[in-house]
């Protein structure tokens, strides 16, 4: 009994990832700086020419909290990056986003954004919130079944058997 909770802790896992992989998402985003000093003065703006466009993003990153929006400015999408990315970057510079988010089953949501500069040969990093949050949640949630059985099965392992 305790070998087949066991094998049923490894397909409640196998099940449980499966569900909650649509949960958890990723993107990585590149683009050109086009232009940092545009007429939008009153929070850190960015105007990019992106690869990819955006479809997922932290709160704030496309549309920021000034009552004046920040508007298309030199063919570039305005974006509003923390200010430590705004003050290191420069006109033409290649910025990489990395975007994770995992949702637990509870609600609680957990998120991790990282930045890469890149200006010929150099690079800097500003990792904002590390991405281990969203992985770990992720890792745990799917091994919460298998826990379950390893538990079940130590368990019904200890059960004496009847002798015949």
């Amino acid at each position: 009994m305790g070998k087949i909770a066991f094998v049923l802790g490894i397909v409640g896992s196998l099940v449980a990832g499966f569900l909650l992989s649509s949960r958890l998402e990723h993107r990585d985003y590149s683009g050109s700086i086009v232009n940092k000093l545009g007429g939008h003065t009153t929070c850190p703006t960015f105007w990019m020419t992106w690869d990819k466009a955006p479809d997922l993003v932290p709160d704030g990153f496309v549309k920021c909290g000034c009552p004046d929006q920040a508007v298309v400015e030199t063919n570039g999408q305005p974006v509003h990056p923390p200010k430590e990315v705004h003050d290191a970057a420069a006109p033409m510079d290649v910025l990489t986003m990395s975007y994770t988010t995992f949702t637990s089953p509870g609600g609680s949501t957990s998120t991790g954004l990282s930045y890469v500069l890149v200006r010929g040969a150099y690079r800097q990093t500003f990792v904002i919130s590390p991405a281990f949050g969203p992985y770990s949640g992720f890792a745990l949630w799917t091994a919460i079944p298998l826990i379950g059985g390893i538990i079940v099965g130590i368990l019904l392992s200890l059960i004496p058997k009847k002798g015949s």
